[in-house]
């Protein structure tokens, strides 16, 4: 009975805790805050970015290696491998639009390592893990609204409540990226677009 009710009772603790998790790694998205963990070494734009981007890499790859056979199948072989052209073709055309202060490079760089944090973070990782104990529908609305909020709680004159718009934008977006990776499987699709969007748009 014990047992039993520890399984009924399971679902109710792991997914807020799994939330609250993703929360708190959240945090270490590259470039997010303009006092970020980089600003600890430098006040050096470029460099902060370098410095965030290589702690979330190191922490992500530490997390997939506790999550091996998830991590093999986030980005398994897939005929969805092409979408890969489309930001290829962005940074080759980048250098001559781009019109931010960083070095190109170094935009380029931040951008690789952000991308690849927040959509396995989120949408592989979180989504994982929430899936296992929720129906898809479901699944797909706690990852959006944890999306959400991870972005209002640190950009809150962007995403807050306050910014109703924005705020829906992110929540629809969420859940879009949530349902791709649910009828995909693999990450392929959401990394391509998530990292053709900021080549595009730089």
């Amino acid at each position: 009975m014990a047992d039993d009710d520890a399984a009924t009772r399971a679902p109710a603790v792991v997914v807020p805790a799994a939330c609250a998790v993703w929360l708190a790694l959240w945090w270490l998205t590259p470039g997010l805050h303009a006092r970020g963990l980089g600003r600890l070494v430098t006040d050096d734009d470029g460099t902060s970015v370098l410095v965030e981007s290589a702690v979330a890499l190191v922490v992500l790859a530490v997390l997939l290696a506790a999550h091996r056979d998830l991590a093999r199948s986030l980005v398994a072989p897939s005929r969805a491998c092409w979408v890969y052209v489309l930001p290829a073709a962005l940074a080759v055309a980048l250098p001559f639009h781009y019109g931010l202060g960083l070095p190109v490079g170094v935009y380029m760089a931040w951008m690789a390592a952000s991308v690849l944090w927040q959509d396995v973070l989120t949408f592989g990782l979180l989504q994982h893990h929430v899936g296992r104990r929720l129906s898809t529908p479901w699944a797909v609305g706690v990852v959006a609204v944890t999306f959400w909020a991870g972005h209002a709680w640190v950009l809150p004159d962007r995403f807050g409540l306050d910014r109703p718009v924005a705020s829906l934008a992110m929540l629809a977006l969420g859940a879009v990226l949530a349902v791709v990776r649910a009828r995909l499987g693999t990450l392929h699709v959401l990394l391509a677009l998530h990292l053709a969007f900021y080549l595009a748009f730089a």
